[in-house]
């Protein structure tokens, strides 16, 4: 679901938010459920997995417009904004992590275009790797199912909003794009 943040507790659903290494889950909180292999954790089967923590994040436009969510209180980074999208499961891909967790997240089909953007960041607790893909909504409306809220937003306006420091510089190329209504070609 989230991605690229510092250390926090869980999630109530039991899942990290996106992007928390398994060493940054939170002091003094009981161990929580893990899916799938994550740096620096076990995987399924005891193994241990090393290496950046995996995620997929969408950049989904509606005309010049960018969809942004919102991250419940009670979540990592709770009350910042990011692209949405989440940690790969064990086995997926970047394409089919970034469709389920959007649908999971905010309800919404799509196809997944190119890759945007790769950005690697380092947090106390362990590295993330976030691959920033393309993608158009062909199915169902945005609604806030496992975030606090969501927007459309202008890429001038996305420093007006509080991001976790791994968007930073994804921010930046954003905003130095041109507007989406002067390229031409596929998603």
């Amino acid at each position: 679901m989230n991605r690229g943040n510092p250390p926090s507790s869980a999630a109530p659903s039991g899942r990290r938010r996106r992007g928390v290494p398994p060493s940054a889950a939170g002091e003094g909180k009981p161990p929580e459920r893990r899916r799938g292999p994550h740096p620096g954790g076990k995987g399924k089967g005891g193994r241990r997995h090393r290496g950046p923590l995996r995620v997929a994040a969408g950049i989904i436009r509606d005309r010049d417009r960018i969809l942004i969510t919102q991250r419940k209180a009670e979540d990592s980074l709770g009350g910042f904004w990011e692209f949405p999208g989440g940690k790969l499961e064990q086995g997926e891909g970047y394409p089919a992590a970034l469709k389920r967790e959007l649908m999971e997240e905010i309800g919404v089909e799509v196809v997944v275009g190119g890759l945007f953007a790769t950005i690697r960041h380092k947090y106390p607790g362990g590295e993330v790797k976030l691959c920033f893909l393309e993608a158009r909504i062909v199915r169902g409306e945005v609604q806030a199912i496992d975030v606090a809220a969501w927007k459309w937003v202008l890429p001038s306006e996305l420093g007006n909003f509080r991001f976790p420091p791994a968007d930073e510089p994804l921010i930046k190329k954003l905003q130095s794009a041109p507007p989406k209504s002067q390229q031409t070609g596929p998603i």
